[in-house]
């Protein structure tokens, strides 16, 4: 079982980011003008080191396509990449620097909840757009929301909401939850606790886990037995979820306990290390890691076929696609209101408000709404069953049954 943490992931997979950088899109196409500046303060070393590397993948995936068609606004486009190592201080450290020092004009990043919160005031504070790619606390788009950052990817409260009642209707009414006791995991306990009750279900026992934990035995010797409680969420991300799916299946919990979780229980790029041990879980994602219907159109393999080109052959995954759309939501928004130089940042943040979009190349995983109250992503999830290796796709849920109003402690400024 390959280990993604601080010591192993970057060394482990191919194309992975080691150093900060800069990387200019657009010249080979001819593109006119000073080039558009995107910051991409990541994750790429530390617990969250896949999130943070699948999301920079992601966004040099849509500058290559951007590139070949020529830039943004006929614009070259450079990309700045620094890694902050999923810790907060340095995040807010190297946001600040990207918008005050390199003068980008906006922040496609913020892949782990841990890091990307405290990046939210100062997206207000300079009045820089920040479109968050991975992180999926509720927080985000609610009491701590601002008119500057978006987010496309679900959070928390629209998994629960799509999950909550398929788990209790066809897989167990009781759960026991292991998960991240950080930003991240305390939202998804919140809002499954709520929508499994709402659906007539009950989470019985939550175990939370300190990020970067080696050894996961004396959280599972705190499990119920399977009879007072079947169901086991796994709600641990990043290189984390790698060593607790192992131990998982060393304990031999998967033959007692039926399994669920979301996008980060299982990677692309080491599923088949991690099937055996995961082996009969329920997992809700926004785009799967593997290719299957309703997501192998040909704008699916597309997407897939650009994105193994720039990690040098690492699939695309559930953390891969929301850096890719949101580069392309930054150059619709860019095209769309006419903007030059920062000065125009409201202009750009008023033609994301309230964007649409069709599935297509630019937008893999399907239909999306940016609602203007919240700024959040509305779209698609995906329930689909691990099973011998293989996944089995069981139930496509739309945004409208996923969906839930925005949060009145959102207040925009």
């Amino acid at each position: 079982m390959c280990e993604l943490d601080r010591r192993t992931f970057l060394k482990t997979v191919p194309g992975a980011a080691v150093l900060a950088g800069e990387l200019l899109y657009g010249a080979r196409a001819h593109a006119q003008g000073p080039p558009l500046k995107i910051g991409a303060p990541l994750p790429l070393s530390g617990p969250a080191a896949p999130l943070g590397q699948h999301s920079l993948w992601g966004t040099q995936a849509a500058l290559r396509i951007i590139e070949g068609r020529g830039g943004i606004a006929g614009r070259p486009v450079q990309l700045i990449v620094e890694d902050d190592g999923g810790r907060p201080a340095d995040a807010v450290k190297i946001m600040r620097k990207m918008i005050l020092q390199d003068g980008v004009d906006a922040i496609v990043g913020g892949a782990s909840s841990v890091d990307t919160v405290p990046m939210l005031p100062v997206a207000e504070e300079t009045q820089t757009l920040l479109l968050v790619t991975v992180a999926e606390s509720d927080v985000i788009t609610a009491a701590k929301c601002n008119r500057y950052t978006f987010r496309l990817t679900p959070d928390a409260r629209a998994k629960a909401r799509a999950m909550a009642p398929f788990l209790t209707a066809k897989v167990a009414k009781k759960w026991q939850f292991l998960y991240w006791d950080n930003a991240y995991g305390q939202s998804m306990l919140k809002w499954f606790t709520e929508d499994l009750r709402k659906a007539g279900g009950e989470v019985v026992e939550g175990i939370p886990i300190p990020a970067g934990t080696a050894d996961y035995s004396s959280y599972l010797a705190k499990l119920r037995p399977e009879g007072e409680a079947p169901g086991l969420f796994h709600s641990v991300a990043g290189g984390d979820a790698l060593r607790l799916g192992k131990q998982i299946g060393e304990f031999g919990l998967q033959k007692r306990y039926k399994l669920a979780g979301t996008c980060d229980v299982i990677f692309p790029e080491t599923f088949d290390e991690q099937a055996p041990a995961l082996d009969g879980a329920f997992i809700v994602e926004q785009y799967p890691v593997k290719e299957m219907p309703p997501l192998d159109t040909a704008a699916d393999r597309e997407f897939r076929k650009v994105f193994r080109e720039v990690s040098q052959g690492v699939p695309a995954g559930p953390h891969s696609y929301a850096g890719y759309e949101s580069t392309f939501i930054f150059k619709r928004a860019v095209e769309a209101s006419g903007y030059t130089t920062r000065k125009d940042t409201l202009k750009a943040v008023a033609a994301i408000e309230g964007m649409t979009g069709q599935k297509s190349v630019e937008f893999p995983q399907g239909p999306f709404t940016m609602r203007k109250e919240d700024h959040q992503g509305l779209l698609n999830l995906y329930i689909w069953q691990l099973r011998n290796g293989q996944a089995h796709m069981l139930s496509v849920v739309s945004a409208s049954d996923s969906g839930y109003p925005p949060a009145g402690s959102c207040k925009m400024s």
